[in-house]
């Protein structure tokens, strides 16, 4: 999944690990890194196969993307190319403000069932009701198998459940919403 990260840094030099889950193999090229960029909460289980540093890594919005290439600029000062950094960054920005200009024609008021949901429609500026469209992730239950609220009237593709690279991600999530809020506003409901 954050093999795309690379890409939009200019890193050249990288190799991509399974690292929840890795191979012989994989644990064996874990001795080669230096930096293991990895998704936010999985630190324990990587830490059963690497010592190293580990950068966690948010990509659920804009904001949590443009955080991420800042975060490997400053990391990894000698690997990135600063002018593939600085487009990124822009395309992020740009690609940001066209949904949240997007975002202020929508009336309807909406339910986040989690916290991911809860930054998406923070970062949109919808209006939060208990009475609201229930918005929730389309993966039924969370790490530590506790159900999400069934029921949601909109579903938002995970990261299981997503293709393409991590600005296409993000974008399928947001355009999820607005797809889903559409069919609502049609309905007058």
């Amino acid at each position: 999944m954050y093999e795309s990260l690379m890409s939009m840094c200019g890193i050249k030099e990288y190799f991509v690990v399974n690292a929840y889950s890795p191979s012989k193999e994989e644990i064996s090229h874990l001795l080669e890194v230096d930096v293991l960029v990895a998704s936010v909460g999985y630190i324990d289980t990587l830490r059963q196969y690497f010592d190293g540093k580990i950068l966690e890594i948010h990509s659920t919005t804009f904001e949590d993307l443009a955080e991420a290439v800042s975060l490997l600029s400053e990391e990894l000062t000698n690997e990135v190319d600063p002018e593939a950094v600085e487009n990124t960054l822009k395309k992020i920005r740009d690609t940001r403000e066209k949904y949240v200009s997007s975002s202020v024609l929508i009336e309807k008021k909406v339910k986040p069932a989690t916290e991911m949901v809860s930054k998406i429609i923070n970062d949109l500026s919808f209006g939060i009701s208990s009475e609201g469209i229930l918005i929730a992730p389309d993966c039924g239950t969370l790490r530590s198998d506790i159900k999400i609220e069934r029921g949601g009237q909109i579903l938002i593709p995970t990261h299981h459940n997503v293709e393409g690279d991590l600005l296409e991600r993000v974008c399928k999530k947001y355009d999820s919403i607005f797809k889903g809020l559409s069919k609502f506003e049609n309905r007058g409901a």
